[in-house]
C-alpha cells in the first residue's frame, strides 16, 4: 500500500491538470450518478471484464467441516485479543472481533462434522521464515472459522494453494510487518496475485474518523469550559482565554483542509486501485462516496460545534456543552456506521449494470433496472412481449403509497433499461428464477432497508446458504448465532425453527398447510405472561413479516429436538433467558 505522502504527491498532479472544462465536472453535475460518470470517464478500462476486486469479498461462518476445501482463504479470531473480545462480547453479544488472523488451507482431513484437522499455510511473525505450514486443529462447537468469498476472482482453489506453496517452499526470512506484510496480505496475495488488508484499510479510516471529531472540537470544548471555570475567579484570565476562539477557529478550518486533502487523497487511491484492475466499477463509486459522506458529515458536525460554542449566548453553559457532545458522538457513531448504512441502501447485487439495447439483449430471468418514479428500480424480466417485456417487481402508483409486487409490462422505447450480468454468483437458473419470483406475486411487506425490488431480486435469482442479516434477535451468547432469515415461502419454517411474527416468538412446534398458497397456520410454544403455552397463530407471508433466528448446529440441538424440548416445559413458570436456553 502506497504512503500517505504519494496519494497527496498524485492528487496535486492529477487534479492540476483538470481544467474548468475538464469532462471531471462534479461541481456542476446535475447528479451524484452524473458526477461518478464524469469521474469515471477519466478512468482507463480495465485490463479484464471480470477483474479482480478484495472489496467484493464476504465472510462466511464455517457450520460444518464440509465446507472447508483445499486452496480456501480462512480467517479466524487473533489468539492475543480473543480473550478481551469474549469478555466485551459478554456485555455487547455482535462485538466484532478485534483482530482476526488468515490463512489458506493446504490440505483438510476430517474427522466428523465439527471437528478438523487443517494444513494450513500462514505468515507468522514469530517463526524464522516469513511463511510457514502448520497443522492446526478446530472443533466447530467451541472453535469459529470463517470462509473469505471473493465475488471476482481470476484463481481457482487449486492455483490458490500451488501459490501458497511455492510462497512457503520458497523460504523467505520472516520480514513481517503489521501493517505492509501482514498474515492477510499474504493470503489475498495468494488469491487474487496482488497484496491487499481490509483490516489495515479499515484501522486507518477509524483513525482518521476519529481524528477529525476529537482532536479540534473536543478540543474547543474543553477550551470553553475551563474558560467558564476560570471566568468565576479572574474575569481578566477568561477573557484572554475566550479569546482564543479565533485561534481555536483557525486550528478548525485548517482540519477540515486536511480532512478534504485527505478525502481527494483517497479518491485518487481508489482510483488507482481501479485503474489496476484491483477494484470494481461498483465498489469504486462505494468506496468514493463512503470518503465523501464521511466529509459532509466532518463538515456539518464541524459546522454546527463551531457556532454553539462561539455565538450561544451565554458561552459555554452547560446546555450548550451538552448538545456539542451529543453532535460529536453522533457524528463519530455515523462515520463509524457509514459502510453498514451504504450497505444497507446499496442494491446486494454489487453490479454496475449494462445498457439494454433491444429484446434481443434479454431473456426471461434476467435482473434489470430502469427509472421508476425518479429511482433506480430494480424486476426480474418474465417474459417477453412484441414491443418490450413482462417484469415482476414492487409497484406502486403513487410514490408513499402501499406497494404491491405485481407483473406488468413495459416497453423499452419508453422504460431504458439496464441489465445485470451475475455470472459470477451462484444463480438459479433462468427458469427456476422466474418460478421464484412469480410466487411472490401479490407480497404488500416493501420496506426502504430490508425489502426493495432489488432484494426481492437477488432472493429469486441468487442462491444463499446462509442469512443475509446478521442482527441478532435472540438475547443467547452471540457465538451461537449465525443470523437471522426472512420468511417468503412457507417451505422455509421448519418444526423446531425459532420463529419471530405477529409481535410473538417462540418455538415451531406443528404446522398447517390447508389455508391456500403462502397462508398457513402455526402452533408455538412461547411464554406468555412468563407461562409457557401454545398459541396457535395464522400466517399470511402476503402481508406478515416472518423471521427465524439461526442457530451454530454445531452448538445447539438440532431442530426436531427443540420442537419436543418446548412441550416438555409447558406450563412452566421461566424468564425469557432461560427459556431460550433450555430448548436451544
Amino acid at each position: 500500500m502506497p504512503s500517505p505522502p504519494e496519494y497527496f504527491a498524485e492528487a496535486r498532479e492529477e487534479f492540476g491538470k483538470l481544467q474548468p472544462e475538464s469532462e471531471l465536472d462534479i461541481k456542476n453535475a446535475e447528479s451524484i450518478g452524473k458526477a461518478f460518470q464524469s469521474l469515471e470517464e477519466t478512468l482507463p478500462a480495465q485490463t479484464s471484464e471480470q477483474g479482480t476486486c478484495y472489496h467484493c469479498s464476504e465472510e462466511t461462518k464455517v457450520i460444518n467441516t464440509s465446507m472447508l476445501k483445499r486452496g480456501q482463504h480462512i480467517t479466524v479470531p487473533g489468539e492475543k485479543t480473543l480473550e478481551i473480545t469474549n469478555k466485551i462480547r459478554t456485555v455487547i453479544p455482535n462485538f466484532p472481533f478485534l483482530y482476526k488472523h488468515h490463512a489458506i488451507i493446504a490440505k483438510v482431513n476430517d474427522e466428523n462434522r465439527y471437528k478438523v484437522r487443517l494444513e494450513i499455510i500462514q505468515v507468522d511473525k514469530s517463526d524464522t521464515h516469513h511463511v510457514t505450514k502448520d497443522e492446526v486443529y478446530y472443533d466447530l462447537r467451541y472453535d469459529d472459522i470463517w470462509i473469505v468469498n471473493y465475488l471476482r476472482v481470476q484463481r481457482s482453489s487449486e492455483e490458490v494453494a500451488q501459490a501458497a506453496e511455492k510462497a512457503f517452499d520458497d523460504g523467505v526470512p520472516c520480514r513481517y510487518q503489521l501493517f505492509t506484510r501482514n498474515c492477510e496480505h499474504f493470503a489475498t496475495s495468494c488469491v487474487l496475485g496482488r497484496e491487499h488488508s481490509l483490516q489495515v484499510e479499515e484501522i486507518f479510516n477509524t483513525a482518521e474518523r476519529f481524528a477529525n471529531n476529537l482532536q479540534v472540537p473536543g478540543g474547543r470544548l474543553v477550551a470553553k469550559i475551563v474558560a467558564k471555570v476560570i471566568s468565576e475567579f479572574l474575569d481578566e484570565i477568561a477573557l484572554g482565554v475566550t479569546a482564543s476562539k479565533y485561534i481555536a477557529g483557525i486550528v478548525l478550518g485548517m482540519t477540515s483542509v486536511a480532512t478534504l486533502l485527505y478525502s481527494v487523497a483517497m479518491t485518487m487511491y481508489y482510483r488507482k486501485l481501479y485503474e489496476n484492475s484491483d477494484m470494481c466499477p461498483c465498489c469504486f463509486r462505494r468506496k468514493v462516496t463512503e470518503v465523501w459522506l464521511c466529509f459532509a458529515v466532518f463538515a456539518s458536525t464541524s459546522a454546527v460545534t463551531f457556532c454553539m460554542l462561539n455565538l450561544a449566548v451565554p458561552l459555554a453553559t452547560v446546555v450548550t456543552s451538552g448538545f456539542t457532545v451529543v453532535v460529536i458522538l453522533l457524528s463519530l457513531y455515523t462515520q463509524w456506521k457509514m459502510p453498514k448504512i451504504l450497505q444497507a441502501i446499496s442494491s446486494p447485487f454489487k453490479i454496475i449494470g449494462k445498457q439494454v439495447e433491444g429484446l434481443a439483449d434479454i431473456n426471461p430471468g434476467d435482473v434489470v433496472s430502469f427509472k421508476y418514479w425518479l429511482f433506480e428500480h430494480f424486476g426480474i424480466v418474465t417474459d417477453k412481449t412484441s414491443s418490450g417485456v413482462k417484469i415482476v417487481h414492487y409497484s406502486t402508483s403513487q410514490p408513499f403509497a402501499t406497494r404491491i409486487i405485481v407483473e406488468e409490462e413495459f416497453s423499452l422505447s419508453n422504460n431504458p433499461m439496464l441489465k445485470y450480468d451475475c455470472s459470477h454468483l451462484d444463480t438459479f437458473s433462468l427458469e427456476e428464477t422466474v418460478i421464484r419470483v412469480r410466487m411472490r406475486i401479490n407480497e404488500t411487506k416493501w420496506g426502504p432497508v430490508v425489502n426493495r425490488s432489488d432484494h426481492l431480486c437477488y432472493w429469486a435469482k441468487v442462491r444463499q446458504y446462509q442469512p443475509i442479516d446478521e442482527n441478532a434477535h435472540s438475547n443467547l451468547p452471540a457465538d451461537l448465532m449465525i443470523g437471522t432469515t426472512q420468511i417468503h415461502l412457507d417451505e422455509d419454517i421448519q418444526i423446531g425453527d425459532h420463529a419471530f411474527l405477529a409481535d410473538t416468538d417462540g418455538i415451531v412446534w406443528q404446522k398447517d398447510y390447508s389455508i391456500e398458497p403462502r397462508k398457513f397456520r402455526v402452533w408455538l410454544v412461547c411464554l406468555e405472561t412468563g407461562i409457557c403455552k401454545v398459541l396457535p397463530i395464522k400466517v399470511n407471508l402476503e402481508a406478515d413479516w416472518v423471521t427465524v433466528q439461526e442457530y451454530h448446529p454445531a452448538r445447539c440441538r438440532p431442530k426436531k429436538e427443540r420442537a419436543g424440548a418446548a412441550m416438555r416445559l409447558l406450563n412452566e413458570s421461566h424468564q425469557k433467558q432461560t427459556f431460550l436456553e433450555m430448548i436451544i
